[in-house]
C-alpha cells in the first residue's frame, strides 16, 4: 500500500487505507516547475496521520496578496516539519510569486515491505551558506505505528559554528504535554502521538507557536514542537 512517485518526489508510508490507518507523506521533490510560484521551501519535510487525526501538519498557504509577509512565513522553511540552518531558508524567494534560487532534492533510496517502509533523501540548498552545508533524512516506518526519523546536517569546515532549528507543526485543537525530551500529542477524541528525541547532541525540546491557515483567506494561531 506504500507508494513512491521519485519523478515528483513524494513518497507515502501507509499502514492501510482505512480511516484510522498511518499515513506518512514525504516530500522530497522539486521546488516546482519555472518560477515555481506556488512552491514552498519545504524539501525533507513531512506530515503525519494517525488514529484519524493529522498530528503533523503543513500549515498551509493563508493568502497570496492579503499580508506579504504572512505570505512568506507561511512559504518559509520554518512553516515545515524540517531543519533551518542559520535561519534561512533552504530556497531564496525573488518575489512574492518566484524564487531565485530553488534547492534540489533527491530520493536517495526507497524500499518498502510488509513490515518495513524506507525512505533516503537529501537537499542541497545549504550549500550556499559557509561550510557547504547538506541536510539528509532517513524515514523507517516500522507498521503499523511506528517511525524513526534520522537527520544529518553537514558541513565541510568543522570549524564554522551553525545554528539549526526545526519546528513540527500541529493543529491548533492538539494538546501538547512536554517532559523533557518526550512530547505527548492528543486528539480532540483523546488519541496520542509519542514523539521522543533520541538524539546524542544537546538538542533541546519546547513548545512555540506557529500559524495555520484552515483555508484561504483564513488564519489562526497554533502550537508547534520546537528542537
Amino acid at each position: 500500500v506504500s507508494t513512491a512517485y521519485p519523478d515528483a518526489g513524494y513518497c507515502i508510508m501507509r499502514s492501510g487505507w482505512g480511516s484510522e490507518d498511518s499515513v506518512l507523506v514525504f516530500d522530497c521533490g522539486p521546488l516546482g516547475h519555472g518560477a515555481a510560484g506556488h512552491g514552498h521551501a519545504d524539501a525533507l519535510s513531512f506530515q503525519l496521520y494517525a488514529r484519524g487525526y493529522p498530528f503533523l501538519i503543513d500549515p498551509g498557504t493563508y493568502s497570496y496578496n492579503l499580508d506579504y509577509g504572512l505570505r512568506d512565513a507561511f512559504r518559509s522553511t520554518r512553516a515545515h516539519n524540517t531543519w533551518v540552518v542559520d535561519g534561512q531558508d533552504q530556497s531564496v524567494a525573488r518575489d512574492r510569486m518566484s524564487w531565485s534560487l530553488h534547492a534540489q532534492a533527491r530520493i536517495r533510496h526507497w524500499s518498502s515491505n510488509d513490515e518495513l517502509d524506507c525512505v533516503d533523501g537529501e537537499h542541497d540548498g545549504y550549500r550556499r551558506l559557509p561550510g557547504c552545508v547538506t541536510h539528509r533524512r532517513l524515514i523507517l516506518f516500522v507498521k503499523p505505528d511506528v517511525w524513526l526519523i534520522c537527520d544529518r546536517l553537514t558541513s565541510r569546515d568543522a570549524d564554522i559554528a551553525h545554528e539549526a532549528e526545526m519546528l513540527l507543526h500541529l493543529r491548533p485543537d492538539c494538546k501538547v504535554e512536554l517532559c523533557g525530551r518526550q512530547a505527548v500529542l492528543r486528539s480532540p477524541s483523546g488519541a496520542t502521538l509519542k514523539v521522543e528525541v533520541l538524539a546524542t547532541s544537546d538538542l533541546q525540546l519546547s513548545l512555540a507557536e506557529s500559524h495555520y491557515s484552515a483555508g484561504y483567506g483564513h488564519r489562526s494561531m497554533a502550537p508547534a514542537l520546537r528542537l
